[in-house]
């Protein structure tokens, strides 16, 4: 699995392009906005979120491409995640609300917010797949969310391995940027870190689009 996906990914390395050049921004935006004040934080999340779905839609779109077929046409990706970005970014904010809602539900009840971390890695999960599913499936938006709903019943096996593969990949990403901030030089680390991320990001993609993809499953359901 995993050397499929480096091997997929070197096929045509522009694909990390659009994900390490946000991940750069977002860190390089971080740093300035975040001493400033409370309204730092919350632009740097709304550009995360703007950010994260268009290289989500890009990448997902990418990887469809060099799954189905040998060439990736990287116009036509890029053309397609434009189309696609607007009707994403409404259904799936409903999906990032609920997380920020669910979060901050949990924050209030002080020791106890333990009990909200598998709604959260679940809503975490639901947001990571639904510009996936949205790409690979070729459906409209509003029916993305029955759609996995559909999928989750009828692949409960699949549906745990994409779960597994989605929080492993993410804990060791996030070890190994922890890895390079502690050991790099701050000058190095500020631009490894997020190059890195993007990496991960892209590496993440591919592997829930091949699981996804795998008997095109996803398909049958449309």
């Amino acid at each position: 699995m995993l050397t499929k996906i480096f091997q997929l990914i070197n096929q045509d390395k522009s694909v990390l392009y659009p994900a390490m050049i946000a991940h750069f921004l977002l860190a390089w935006a971080g740093q300035r906005w975040l001493p400033q004040n409370g309204y730092g934080a919350l632009a740097l999340l709304g550009l995360s979120g703007l950010l994260n779905l268009f290289v989500h839609l890009f990448t997902a779109e990418c990887a469809r491409q060099i799954v189905l077929r040998p060439a990736l046409l990287f116009g036509q990706a890029l053309g397609l995640s434009v189309k696609r970005y607007v009707p994403a970014f409404i259904f799936s904010g409903l999906l990032a609300a609920l997380f920020l809602l669910v979060g901050l539900f949990f924050r209030r009840l002080g020791w106890f917010s333990w009990l909200g971390l598998p709604a959260l890695l679940t809503l975490g999960f639901a947001l990571e797949i639904f510009p996936l599913v949205y790409v690979l499936s070729g459906v409209s938006a509003p029916r993305i969310y029955y759609l996995i709903y559909l999928y989750f019943c009828r692949e409960p096996r699949r549906s745990v391995q994409l779960f597994s593969f989605f929080i492993s990949l993410s804990i060791l990403v996030n070890i190994g940027a922890a890895f390079l901030d502690k050991y790099l030089p701050v000058s190095l680390a500020a631009v490894a870190t997020p190059l890195f991320g993007g990496f991960g990001m892209v590496f993440n993609i591919y592997g829930l689009a091949l699981l996804l993809l795998s008997g095109h499953r996803i398909n049958e359901l449309v």
